[in-house]
């Protein structure tokens, strides 16, 4: 279950993550500089891979579960980590869809990739690659994105009017993704649930001055003090 929305400015564009997890998973690594990849990005001790990225050239990848999807799964083989999608996708060349194409896909569960290419004039420049264990499909992206394994519609709908209602600037993303939709529940952007929660926030700015990645460790509700990582402005 995460919940993923953006910002786009005259300036640049600002992405906004909350990852939820298991209780019992293990805490991520806060983003770390990778120089092979040239990216920063948080690492999952368990999978060993990550769920976003922010490169040296400003490109911004993040990766959801396609839980909905799961349905038409059926590997023929064992299956990889979804984890392990970004860094492979950092090493190819090409459009996002082409880059996606050449993934192991038989050998992935359902996931959605939402690209943000280093300049983002508006919406129409973020683009969202979907792999439903059947068919590998590129389109628009619309925020918000979420993916639940629990109650999707229901989550999905709660969440989505609760972001009709932010004033579209910065702290209006950040307050929603601290929200509870009234009380602290699986609806609610952080999220909070008997054997679940949200683990992290991620924010990331990209613009002509600076490309900073903000990473909030624990429940966004309670914990609002960053890692804050800094890269060399383009």
């Amino acid at each position: 279950m995460c919940t993923l929305t953006w910002l786009v400015t005259p300036e640049g564009h600002e992405v906004f993550f909350n990852r939820d997890e298991q209780k019992v998973r293990p805490q991520a690594i806060p983003p770390t500089w990778d120089p092979a990849l040239k990216a920063i990005y948080p690492i999952d001790t368990q999978g060993g891979g990550t769920w976003i990225t922010l490169t040296q050239r400003g490109e911004v990848f993040c990766l959801l579960n396609n839980y909905q999807a799961a349905k038409h799964f059926s590997a023929a083989s064992p299956v990889l980590s979804r984890g392990s999608i970004i860094p492979t996708i950092l090493k190819l060349d090409g459009p996002i869809d082409a880059r996606a194409q050449a993934l192991p896909l038989t050998r992935l569960a359902p996931f959605l990739l939402c690209y943000f290419p280093a300049h983002v004039q508006d919406d129409r420049d973020i683009q969202v690659v979907s792999w439903d264990g059947l068919n590998l499909t590129t389109q628009t992206a619309v925020s918000p994105i979420t993916s639940s394994g629990v109650m999707l519609k229901e989550v999905r709908r709660c969440r989505q009017e609760s972001y009709q209602r932010i004033d579209g600037h910065r702290q209006g993303h950040l307050t929603y993704h601290q929200s509870h939709y009234g009380h602290p529940s699986v609806h609610s952007v952080c999220m909070h649930r008997e054997d679940a929660n949200t683990v992290s926030l991620s924010h990331i700015v990209v613009n002509a001055a600076t490309m900073q990645f903000d990473y909030y460790a624990g429940s966004p509700c309670q914990n609002m003090t960053p890692v804050t990582s800094i890269l060399s402005i383009k």
